[in-house]
């Protein structure tokens, strides 16, 4: 069983619901690199696979609210928003977000399935290092600058499921 790395709650949300995103990210990620070696993909293959990429996106989308509603804003008060760690990780959020809606469409388009793994592999990679990023610059930072009343609040805006709709 792992531990976590964070004393404080609100965080071990956050670093709990990276872990669910790594799990379900890896598990697409993987199986897309099976087919990928394959050479070949049918159909339903690949209708399970992108379904399995859009339920990651729902749950990513609902992590990246948390984040950028509460989490970014309340230690942007004390780092700043408008340059700096935020605002590189808020870029990321969007560039992940760019990089899935071009596999959606191409899927949508029925684009062969070798013309967009680009895309998700990319979507993949930058996920794993910005969630890296968060947990060994941003979140030590919170660690550091927030005080009690900072994690109570904190904790009370995260603490919801992002398996279900909020």
């Amino acid at each position: 069983m792992q531990t976590f790395n964070f004393s404080m709650k609100a965080l071990r949300v956050l670093e709990n619901e990276h872990r669910l995103i790594m799990h379900e990210i890896t598990s697409w990620f993987d199986q897309m690199r099976v087919l990928e070696a394959r050479g070949s993909i049918g159909d339903q293959e690949l209708k399970t696979l992108m379904h399995q990429v859009a339920y990651s996106k729902e749950i990513i989308n609902r992590h990246q609210v948390k984040e950028d509603k509460y989490f970014f804003e309340m230690l942007g008060h004390y780092i700043g928003m408008d340059q700096g760690p935020i605002m590189s990780i808020q870029e990321e959020h969007n560039e992940i977000e760019q990089y899935f809606t071009n596999a959606f469409v191409m899927y949508r388009d029925a684009t062969p399935f070798k013309d967009y793994f680009p895309y998700l592999q990319e979507a993949y990679e930058i996920l794993y290092m910005h969630m890296y990023k968060e947990e060994n610059v941003l979140f030590p930072m919170a660690e550091k600058q927030f005080k009690a009343i900072d994690e109570e609040k904190l904790l009370e805006q995260v603490n919801s499921n992002i398996l279900a709709e909020t």
